[in-house]
């Protein structure tokens, strides 16, 4: 409004102003009047110019008056652009290049300062391919392409070189702009060496750490607290058999795999170390893995970020992968269980404590536990668990079989030394519950297979890991089975030693107050016959007495030798001799429908004996496999050869070991012998023969 006013009143003074300059013209001309007549006394004519002229006037000057004011206004901000111009150009962090066919126009203070030059002049005539290194210059000829054709060109990242001759990393960007009439290229660009340097330490850094957890096998976590987001690592989702993308980022992927024996005590020690009362969170728990089994996972973690209130925001983590050590504690702690079984616990609750053992370990309800004694005869204990609202009991109970007569399931794992996993439903005989899924590993030293675990009827079926870690028990079990085993045929074997023993010192004593009886008779019958003379009956009935106490006599002496009362004189043997010179004397006695073949390798090796005693043992088993091929004839086959036998030979007393022996056998295709009569056959007077055609001595005597 003011502004209105001012314009309004300059145009009433310069009209005015002109009415005055009008007058004093007309005073001056026309002079006819004074001045006051001209003033005052115009006519209408004079009025009319007076006005239009002072209108012009006005308008001219004021139209002046404005345009002065525009220009100074334009000045002022041509001036304020300048300044905010150079301001710019020069004050910003990035250098500037103003240049048209390659060649360099124009810089900012930036740019003289980056290259370390006083002034624009120090580029004239420069192209900016003086500074850029060779290995760039089509890259940056692309890129000025680019601009020259109204593309925007991204940043990018160059190698140039100073005056001074080092080398900068700058990262560039180029625009087309008009300068001075004609189209031209601004470049903008800044030193990056140091950030370069920078990221790529910070990708060394990361690569370092990548490698660190890959090397350490561990997967990360990191957990904001606030939007309840998680952020998993590659190898944490590997770790567990899954993509990253299968697992969603929230805590509820934790929870829905964390095995639940194992939840609340993860969640009572995370909650207490959110809260603050626990410097860190460490935990071993299992967590399930995309196959179904579970994993053991060390699962470590630690608040990184709280709030003024001290309320956690941020919390990151590590996985690593325990599982073979805890495999490895469990066995060694199952291990250290059999073995206390084996050396404290009764003969008949052995193998019941190990089958509870490993079916608590391994998850399974029902376990059965096979062992193979020297009769080749399976024997089964099972334990199956009952569990009800309170608690769990197992039930027992125990199976055996002929070899045979074995389940399908036991005759592969013992004749192919073998695991055997059968998920088809399996029924055993004498086994009161159904086996639906099995898991079966043999029990065997070297290629001896000494018995059978079985596990069955797990939830979920038996997963790799489980046959690996029965695999890892029974391979423990097996030399401590063996000792045990072998501990039991000793066992036996002093039994039967003892027995023979104390029949040997029975039949000792009876032999020889037999003996005396007989001397008696032998002698009065001697002289009854001299006094019968040889006439009659009498006569042949005493030769006949004789001779019974002859074939007595023998008996006797047989008796004697197997209860080892008589002595003899030892020395060095030439074996093969003897065996060879007992066979010779057999074969005319032996019927053609048996056939005898000798092998005899142990030319020139001695032993400590008797001659009489090992004539006696080879007519004795030659006698024994005849009367079994009696019938229907057959082979029989005697062998001699020399053998070293080591510490790991088990088949040889340990008396014997590491020693040079002569090993002698006698075999025949005869009927054989069941398990009852091989446990007798050493038994004085124990016989398969008919009354009258044998003693029971004949074995006896070779076992003594």
């Amino acid at each position: 409004m003011s502004k209105n006013l001012r314009a309004a009143s300059l145009a009433i003074l310069i009209i005015s102003l002109f009415w005055v300059f009008d007058s004093v013209l007309g005073l001056v001309f026309f002079k006819d009047g004074g001045l006051n007549y001209h003033l005052f006394h115009a006519s209408s004519h004079q009025i009319y110019i007076r006005l239009l002229g002072g209108i012009a006037l006005a308008f001219g000057i004021v139209t002046w008056s404005s345009n002065l004011s525009r220009s100074r206004q334009n000045a002022r901000e041509l001036a304020n652009q300048k300044e905010i111009y150079d301001v710019l150009m020069n004050s910003g962090p990035d250098c500037i290049l103003v240049h048209r066919d390659y060649q360099i126009i124009f810089t900012n203070r930036n740019s003289l300062n980056f290259f370390q030059l006083e002034e624009l002049g120090a580029f004239e005539g420069a192209s900016i391919f003086d500074f850029i290194l060779p290995e760039f210059h089509d890259q940056v000829r692309k890129m000025v392409e680019q601009a020259l054709h109204g593309q925007a060109a991204p940043m990018q990242e160059i190698q140039i070189r100073k005056l001074d001759g080092h080398t900068r990393d700058i990262a560039v960007s180029s625009t087309r702009i008009n300068w001075s009439g004609q189209q031209t290229v601004l470049t903008f660009f800044r030193d990056i060496t140091e950030d370069l340097h920078n990221r790529r330490d910070l990708t060394a850094s990361g690569e370092r750490l990548q490698l660190a957890l890959d090397a350490a096998r561990d997967g990360v976590w990191d957990w904001d607290i606030a939007t309840g987001r998680m952020v998993y690592s590659n190898s944490w989702a590997s770790m567990l058999g899954y993509s990253l993308e299968e697992t969603p980022g929230n805590l509820d992927t934790w929870r829905a795999l964390i095995h639940p024996a194992d939840y609340l005590r993860a969640q009572t020690l995370l909650d207490n170390h959110l809260r603050g009362l626990v410097p860190g969170y460490e935990i071993e728990v299992r967590l399930r893995h995309k196959k179904g089994h579970y994993i053991w996972i060390l699962d470590r973690g630690k608040v990184v970020e709280r709030d003024e209130q001290g309320n956690p925001l941020r919390m990151t983590g590590t996985h690593r992968n325990i599982t073979a050590r805890k495999e490895a504690e469990l066995a060694l702690e199952i291990r250290n269980q059999i073995a206390e079984a084996f050396l404290t616990g009764e003969t008949s609750g052995i193998f019941l404590h190990i089958m509870d053992v490993i079916c608590k370990s391994i998850e399974a309800p029902v376990g059965l536990f096979a062992t193979l004694d020297t009769q080749e005869t399976l024997h089964i204990i099972s334990t199956i668990a009952e569990t009800n609202s309170s608690h769990t009991d197992r039930e027992t109970s125990t199976m055996s079989f002929s070899r045979n007569k074995l389940p399908d399931l036991f005759d592969r794992l013992i004749n192919n030394n073998r695991y055997v996993i059968q998920n088809e439903p399996l029924e055993i005989t004498g086994h009161s519950v159904p086996l639906n899924c099995v898991l079966g590993v043999p029990v065997s030293n070297h290629d001896q297979v000494l018995g059978a675990i079985l596990v069955a009827n797990k939830a979920g079926g038996f997963q790799q890991t489980d046959r690996l870690f029965l695999e890892s028990l029974a391979g423990y079990i097996a030399p401590i089975l063996l000792s045990h085993l072998n501990s039991e045929a000793k066992e036996i074997q002093l039994r039967q030693a003892q027995k023979m023993e104390a029949l040997g010192a029975l039949a000792g004593g009876i032999a020889h107050d037999f003996n005396n009886i007989l001397q008696a008779i032998m002698g009065f019958t001697t002289l009854a016959l001299e006094d019968a003379g040889q006439e009659g009956t009498i006569p042949g009935d005493l030769k006949r007495v004789l001779k019974a106490t002859w074939r007595g006599q023998d008996l006797v002496q047989r008796i004697l030798l197997f209860s080892r009362r008589e002595e003899h004189k030892y020395a060095p043997v030439d074996i093969q001799s003897v065996v060879n010179e007992a066979v010779n004397l057999l074969k005319p006695s032996i019927p053609a429908t048996i056939e005898i073949r000798s092998e005899l390798k142990a030319e020139g090796a001695r032993v400590f004996g008797d001659e009489g005693q090992i004539s006696q043992i080879i007519l004795n088993l030659a006698t024994n496999a005849f009367h079994a091929m009696e019938a229907d004839g057959g082979l029989m086959e005697i062998h001699l050869h020399t053998h070293y036998y080591s510490d790991s030979q088990q088949d040889c007393p340990e008396n014997l070991r590491n020693q040079d022996l002569v090993v002698l056998s006698v075999s025949d295709t005869g009927v054989g012998m069941s398990e009852v009569i091989r446990a007798r056959l050493f038994d004085p007077f124990f016989t398969t023969k008919e009354v009258g055609l044998g003693t029971g001595l004949g074995m006896s005597v070779v076992h003594g």
